[in-house]
């Protein structure tokens, strides 16, 4: 009995802090290293965990699932923020991106794309 208790409290516990850890709500400037090198920026805005994703300053002739805005939702899995970007709601063929975010002491997130390259996102 005892550790079905101990079992409960610990998962409300971490429920809690999963729910804490979400990144809040507003206007996020983002910063990552393209593929060829070159600095990208792109702009995220969430209100009620929900918002749009837009990639700035993309040159013309870019991928079409790159270049136009896309549905962004905060989700958490396994007690950790993460960030949907979710391109195929835009444009059939295009690739979701599923972030692993990292909140950081100064309010600012971390996170990655899938081969590795850092993402930096910070509050405006």
């Amino acid at each position: 009995m005892n550790r079905i208790v101990l079992a409960l409290a610990l998962a409300t516990t971490l429920s809690v802090h999963a729910q804490d850890a979400a990144p809040p709500d507003g206007k996020w400037d983002v910063t990552w290293q393209a593929p060829n090198g070159q600095s990208r920026t792109g702009a995220l805005e969430l209100q009620g965990g929900n918002g749009t994703w837009r990639s700035v300053g993309v040159m013309r002739g870019a991928d079409a699932c790159i270049t136009r805005p896309a549905p962004a939702k905060v989700e958490v899995h396994d007690g950790q923020p993460h960030l949907l970007v979710a391109r195929s709601q835009v444009l059939a063929g295009c690739q979701d991106n599923l972030l692993k975010l990292t909140v950081e002491a100064d309010g600012g997130m971390k996170s990655a794309w899938p081969d590795g390259r850092p993402i930096v996102f910070r509050k405006l």
